[in-house]
């Protein structure tokens, strides 16, 4: 298997998510042209190799035994508007076409992400930059020094580039940062990331296959696309529910993390009695496995008491539970999820805000569309007296991202959108340093 996703995917068995994250977004400048965009970008990965060792532009003479790589991953992506710019000669993949993006605001603020969905902007959200934005950098590592440095140094190198109208070739658009809670948890209290793709299911989920693309499209083999939502959570919200609302709402229980089987007659949620196993709490601890993808128990085997999933069918891991497969086996309708929570301060009360970097990889950006559509529909609760988990949480920011293949000969991920430029640049370009 030709494999060449990014290495900041971690797709494969015993990897782990870095602790922190930082995403950045790239605009081209006015009056930049292909040759400015392709050098620059060659450049930025050139001073991204040196990073990935600890060594920075305006430090050169620092011993070796004192360089901090902080274990660095960097991925690049690129938007719908690149390819609607002259200096992109490649048309837009056909999976990533007309229809493939989401939703813009209202004018007044808010809207569905995606038609008829209940997930919805914030109120106070006007314009969805991540819908224009010609580039995507994400920065993984150990701690914020490593993902934060990656973002300063590619400004400094950024703003000292210049196209012939005087204006930056790229500038940074937005940035966010997010990290990974030490006790796995989201900031609704109930383990995060529990129900993802088996490993070795991954790559067949996340990587574009070449056996249904047009002739035009196979330059995109073996690439991804990526889904980047910055999600607020209303967590004054959410604490006014009652710890058995909030298991009802979520499908598991907040404490073990062992799924939620039914609700009895008095509305209080049913856990599945066998887990987690014996010698063990909670259900991220080895041997629980089994309860981590959500399986349709049969719920009179667990409880003697009159039970009903009429309420619990509404859960969020109800819902989200996908099993559709084509005839190789892969998941047609499931994504990878990479999240990281987080904080940050504001001038309203309380004075700060919290959610999550939803950050996913999949073969078609129509999964995560249909998902998104489909399983939080407007229309799904009309009748329903339950108040589903996209009521506690709004979109400050979405985007989809194409994620070229890469291979150590190209000058940088998404060389061969500009046809132009020939894998040996990158060598040529080894003997250029900016000091």
């Amino acid at each position: 298997m030709d494999d060449r996703l990014q290495d900041s995917i971690y797709y494969k068995k015993g990897q782990r998510p870095s602790n922190s994250c930082c995403i950045a977004f790239l605009k081209v400048g006015d009056g930049s042209t292909r040759e400015n965009i392709t050098d620059t970008l060659s450049k930025l990965w050139l001073m991204y190799d040196d990073l990935k060792l600890g060594k920075v532009i305006d430090l050169t003479d620092v011993n070796e035994r004192h360089l901090r790589p902080g274990n660095l991953k960097i991925l690049m992506g690129y938007g719908h508007k690149i390819f609607s710019l002259d200096i992109a000669p490649k048309k837009i993949p056909n999976d990533f076409g007309k229809n493939k993006k989401f939703k813009d605001p209202f004018r007044e603020g808010g809207g569905p992400v995606v038609k008829d969905s209940r997930v919805r902007y914030s109120s106070d959200i006007k314009y969805n930059h991540a819908n224009s934005d010609h580039v995507i950098l994400q920065f993984l590592g150990d701690n914020e020094f490593t993902t934060d440095r990656a973002l300063i140094e590619t400004w400094k190198l950024l703003s000292d580039i210049r196209n012939s109208e005087g204006d930056y070739v790229l500038y940074i658009s937005r940035a966010y940062t997010g990290f990974q809670r030490m006790d796995g948890r989201n900031w609704l209290g109930f383990h995060d990331g529990v129900s993802n793709i088996a490993s070795k299911d991954r790559f067949g989920a996340i990587a574009i296959r070449g056996d249904d693309l047009e002739d035009d499209d196979q330059w995109t083999v073996n690439g991804t696309y990526m889904a980047f939502i910055r999600i607020e959570i209303k967590l004054d919200k959410w604490q006014k529910n009652r710890r058995s609302d909030q298991e009802i709402i979520i499908g598991r229980d907040k404490i073990t993390g062992c799924p939620i089987v039914g609700v009895d007659t008095k509305g209080n949620p049913i856990k599945d009695p066998t887990c987690p196993i014996k010698g063990t709490f909670e259900v991220i601890e080895d041997g629980n496995e089994t309860f981590r993808e959500y399986r349709m128990p049969k719920i009179a085997s667990y409880s003697p008491e009159k039970v009903s999933k009429k309420s619990f069918d509404y859960s969020h891991v109800i819902r989200s539970k996908v099993t559709e497969k084509n005839s190789r086996g892969f998941s047609t309708s499931r994504v990878f999820r990479q999240g990281y929570e987080f904080f940050e301060p504001i001038d309203s009360f309380p004075g700060f805000r919290v959610g999550l970097n939803f950050i996913s990889f999949q073969n078609n950006p129509s999964t995560l569309l249909q998902i998104l559509q489909e399983g939080f529909n407007n229309n799904f609760y009309e009748t329903q007296n339950f108040v589903p988990l996209e009521d506690f949480f709004s979109v400050r920011a979405a985007g989809l991202f194409f994620i070229p293949p890469f291979t150590e000969d190209d000058a940088f991920p998404g060389r061969n959108i500009f046809i132009d430029i020939a894998p040996q640049q990158k060598s040529y370009l080894r003997n250029f340093r900016r000091y």
